[in-house]
């Protein structure tokens, strides 16, 4: 059992959930060791506290998340009630070729299909705009950028509903509840009674399955 697996297993069991699933799918995601580990150290520290919140949080880990942003909007998806979606979801571009991939992928009755993408600063701020293609400054580095996700977003549109938000969004319970409404995400039908004040969903019983 490494060190890191012991951290990432505090983490679960004490964090708020949002931050520990971040914590469980970083470290699924840079491990490369699958849930062994984690699995190993619930068996072999079973009889330490908040157990049932280590378990939980292990139950929805996936390392496909590429980062904590969007673990914490799936951990609000997850809270909240809602059908979990699929990550890192490739989608054709149907006019010039290739694919494109997306966050968040719900697969809707009638044929509709709704992806989720977490935006970002980062992607419009360049360090070194000699990396970005034709770019001499930080602001047509950003231009570019913008127009090629307008690009993007309108190849996308073909074939799917694009809902984009913030990670503060993310962070934004209310927020989320409204936005997953809007767009039509269906509640995931064995998720019910969700206390969001709660660090874990109300429909988790104490022996950590769900209910």
């Amino acid at each position: 059992m490494t060190s890191v697996a012991r951290t990432a297993f505090d983490c679960m069991r004490y964090l708020p959930f949002s931050r520990g699933l971040a914590i469980a799918d970083s470290y699924l995601r840079m491990s490369g060791s699958g849930r062994g580990d984690l699995r190993e150290a619930l068996e072999l520290w079973g009889g330490s506290d908040n157990l049932n919140q280590a378990k939980v949080t292990l139950s929805f880990a996936d390392g496909r998340s590429e980062n904590g942003g969007e673990s914490c909007a799936r951990a609000a998806m997850i809270e909240l009630g809602y059908q979990i979606p699929e990550l890192q979801v490739e989608v054709p571009n149907e006019i010039e070729g290739g694919m494109f991939r997306v966050d968040f992928l719900w697969d809707l009755p009638g044929g509709r299909s709704v992806a989720g993408e977490l935006d970002g600063w980062g992607k419009y701020l360049a360090e070194d705009v000699e990396k970005s293609e034709g770019a001499t400054s930080a602001s047509e580095h950003a231009i570019q950028t913008m127009t090629a996700e307008r690009l993007r977003e309108s190849r996308l549109s073909r074939r799917l509903e694009v809902m984009r938000f913030s990670y503060q969004q993310a962070r934004d319970l209310d927020y989320m509840l409204r936005l997953l409404e809007g767009f039509g995400v269906p509640r995931a039908s064995c998720m019910r009674n969700v206390d969001v004040r709660r660090r874990l969903p109300r429909w988790v019983s104490q022996s950590g399955r769900m209910t």
